[in-house]
């Protein structure tokens, strides 16, 4: 039976990823971009996490980070659970301006993930790759794998835990805050 809840989404994000490129595009798109929020509740979120796989052929598609923040941000819920370990192409910038939200992420993803998180709590079950916390305000990011280069690059505050190895650059250029 069809889901009018991910239909919705999905409509949304068809529209949202055959124009995004790059960053600048997307602080664009953003400013224009009127979630209803009805249909941003956790489950609708992690439920359209499961169903996003089939756009892993785009050539843009590590930029669906961007999109699932928005609806997470823009959310009225607090808790939220993405589903990456499906996926063989991993997604950039989940947690990306995170305002206070609860994120579990379960599997691995790309880059930025965290970036310019004011607050709130991500934790991955898996691995990052490059720039976990990147320009990080405050709140707490815990990894139970690995992360590549760049962790804590300009962080401000907050703190980053992390239960595997870094691959190099812990904390460059960093403000204040921890990192494990």
């Amino acid at each position: 039976k069809p889901n009018p809840n991910l239909e919705y989404l999905v409509r949304e994000y068809e529209e949202f990823i055959e124009k995004v490129t790059d960053f600048f595009v997307y602080e664009k798109l953003c400013k224009g971009l009127k979630f209803d929020t009805d249909y941003l509740s956790s489950k609708n979120i992690e439920e359209f996490s499961l169903f996003i796989g089939k756009y892993q052929q785009l050539e843009n598609f590590y930029d669906s980070g961007y999109f699932l923040s928005r609806g997470i941000n823009d959310s009225n819920d607090t808790g939220f659970t993405i589903h990456t370990n499906h996926l063989d192409s991993l997604i950039d910038f989940l947690g990306y301006k995170n305002n206070g939200k609860n994120i579990i992420i379960n599997g691995n993803v790309g880059d930025g993930i965290g970036e310019e998180m004011k607050k709130g709590t991500i934790n991955i079950n898996g691995n990052a790759r490059d720039n976990l916390g990147c320009l990080m305000q405050n709140g707490k990011i815990t990894i139970k794998g690995n992360s590549g280069d760049w962790v804590g690059w300009l962080m401000k505050n907050g703190n980053i835990t992390i239960n595997g190895n870094v691959e190099h650059a812990i904390g460059q250029l960093m403000v204040n805050g921890t990192i494990h």
